[in-house]
């Protein structure tokens, strides 16, 4: 089964971000680039997680 975690930022100031985040549970984290052009709402794919039959942990696909 494979699905995708989307985060949606709000209140972001003008020009390009970096933000930084973590799933709960993952120990490592991540940078997202976010562009200059975002608008007042940015929402992008944050990770796309693979669950095998066997296993019951996810892994992790960075996008």
């Amino acid at each position: 089964m494979t699905f995708q975690v989307h985060g949606t930022f709000e209140g972001l100031p003008s020009g390009s971000q970096v933000i930084q985040y973590r799933l709960v549970g993952a120990e490592k984290w991540r940078k997202l680039l976010v562009p200059a052009d975002h608008g007042p709402r940015y929402t992008t794919v944050l990770e796309t997680l693979d669950w095998d039959d066997e296993t019951p942990r996810p892994r992790c696909r960075s996008r």
